[in-house]
């Protein structure tokens, strides 16, 4: 982990930082308390149970939240992809502690407001206070509908959803898979063998060809 004093610029490249006007965003800039955190791939932004004592502005890179169960599998809960909030959710929490572990997918770079600033700026400015809302509801409704589509929908139609994608971005019904099995096993919510069972299902039932990472739908 790498921090560093973060730019007036960088501020205001996020949907937060926007909110509050140019003389507002030099004040918070000359108060050093704002800082530019760097993580890199792979790397524990926080652990489960962690204390929140701030949040976290991404602007760049992805993160995710995963789970590990009894089982010692890792279970990809969801994804934060640029402009997204870490910590809102909890930070005034009665308890404010991470309920899950968060990790950079890649080269990270992410906006650190301390938890006594973020106050100072809520009740200051009622703009910045909407737009916090704003993107705490926003994530709250993302990870429910993940949660909520893990619980619905079957591996079977998870994989199949996921390949379409995949088809439609590549541009070719025979794709090549941009993660590993076990990486695509967490994010399907399931474990490694059960994904390569119904990979093998699939072809069995004529669906799929698959010749290592690339799948043909068929």
């Amino acid at each position: 982990m790498k921090v560093a004093r973060v730019g007036a610029e960088q501020l205001k490249l996020t949907t937060l930082g926007a909110s509050l006007d140019d003389s507002t965003v030099s004040c918070v800039i000359e108060r050093g308390k704002i800082s530019l955190v760097e993580y890199s791939p792979r790397e524990t932004l926080h652990r489960e149970e962690d204390r929140c004592d701030g949040i976290e502005i991404l602007l760049e890179g992805t993160c995710v939240i995963e789970r590990v169960s009894e089982e010692g599998e890792v279970f990809t809960v969801a994804n934060f992809g640029p402009d997204s909030l870490i910590g809102g959710n909890i930070i005034f929490s009665s308890k404010p502690f991470h309920p899950h572990t968060i990790v950079s997918m890649g080269t990270t770079r992410l906006v650190r407001i301390p938890k006594d600033e973020l106050f100072s700026l809520l009740g200051k400015h009622t703009g910045f206070l909407s737009t916090f809302l704003l993107c705490m509801s926003d994530n709250s409704v993302m990870i429910n509908n993940r949660l909520a589509s893990m619980v619905q929908l079957t591996l079977r139609q998870r994989l199949l959803a996921y390949l379409d994608n995949e088809r439609y971005g590549q541009g070719s019904c025979t794709v090549t898979l941009p993660i590993t099995r076990t990486r695509l096993a967490q994010l399907m919510g399931v474990s490694r063998p059960s994904l390569s069972r119904e990979l093998s299902n699939l072809q069995k039932a004529g669906l799929l060809r698959i010749e290592g990472r690339m799948i043909t739908i068929l």
